[in-house]
């Protein structure tokens, strides 16, 4: 009996969001072992982006996606309840909150363009995913300065146009007490504990934007970085919702050796070994 297939559930505010952030992702995730990829949209279901969302994420070959709500509305009006919009797409899905391995959503600056659509969307799927115990992560275009990244990569893994790129254990860099106090860094308190980066298919991205008619590409691409990036990155909040990618990252081809640096551990570890032994003799350390 096969295990059962590991669901990242992807929720994004607008009908492009799920292209400009993941959707190098989400034409490589297909391809991984026992890993489908899913889609909420919040808003946009009664625009004219509804056909071209639909086209889009044939082209993309994901799991399974849905799109929300009525007219498009302007940054300046929130969306209503998430949790509530998110609930509904999860019914249309045909899935429940236990079956998703990790929920990925807007970063809590609301990315590149500090969108308030999408801060709104952190904040309320963050409290979402805790009251029902669901993994956690938001897609982000550059590494955040609040953390320390400690890779743990020990070497390359490939599959298709996709690469891993990064694995990093996240540590806050400011204190606790400074982040409560400092309202600049409220937002930041929660320090996720995983950062995964990725090499993707830029073309086959740019082909998925390019679905959307409705939407002025030649702006978008001027405007947004990430909309020729052919990077993208996760930050996930603890190991399990690190889990489902870890699994896919596992099945992927290691081109070289698999541990690079296996012989510099074993170096650092005796190093390590002798300047015990000749402190606890009371003698200086050399060099190993």
């Amino acid at each position: 009996m096969s295990p059962r297939p590991q669901t990242i559930l992807f929720v994004f505010c607008h009908p492009d969001d799920e292209v400009l952030w993941a959707g190098g992702l989400l034409c490589a995730l297909p391809s991984l072992a026992n890993t489908r990829a899913m889609v909420v949209i919040l808003s946009g279901g009664g625009s004219s982006r509804r056909t071209e969302f639909e086209q889009v994420r044939q082209a993309a070959a994901y799991h399974a996606g849905v799109l929300l709500g009525g007219d498009l509305l302007p940054s300046t009006e929130p969306l209503p309840p998430i949790g509530t919009a998110l609930e509904q797409g999860i019914q249309l899905l045909g899935i429940d909150p236990g079956d998703v391995d990790a929920l990925i959503t807007h970063s809590p600056y609301g990315d590149e363009h500090a969108n308030r659509h999408h801060r709104q969307a952190y904040r309320e799927l963050r409290a979402w995913t805790r009251r029902h115990s669901v993994p956690f992560g938001y897609a982000s275009c550059l590494p955040l300065p609040f953390f320390y990244h400690r890779p743990l990569l020990r070497n390359l893994r490939r599959q298709g146009p996709i690469q891993v790129l990064n694995l990093s254990r996240c540590t806050p860099v400011y204190s606790r007490v400074r982040r409560t106090l400092d309202p600049l860094f409220r937002r930041y308190l929660d320090c996720p504990r995983y950062y995964l980066q990725f090499q993707i298919d830029a073309a086959a991205k740019r082909a998925l934007l390019d679905g959307y008619n409705s939407v002025d590409v030649p702006a978008h691409v001027s405007g947004y970085a990430m909309a020729t990036s052919s990077v993208e990155a996760l930050y996930l909040f603890d190991d399990r919702a690190l889990a489902p990618f870890a699994a896919a990252i596992e099945s992927m081809a290691i081109p070289g050796v698999g541990d690079l640096f296996a012989l510099s551990d074993t170096r650092l570890r005796l190093r390590s070994l002798k300047r015990r032994v000749l402190q606890r003799l009371g003698l200086r350390s050399g060099a190993v």
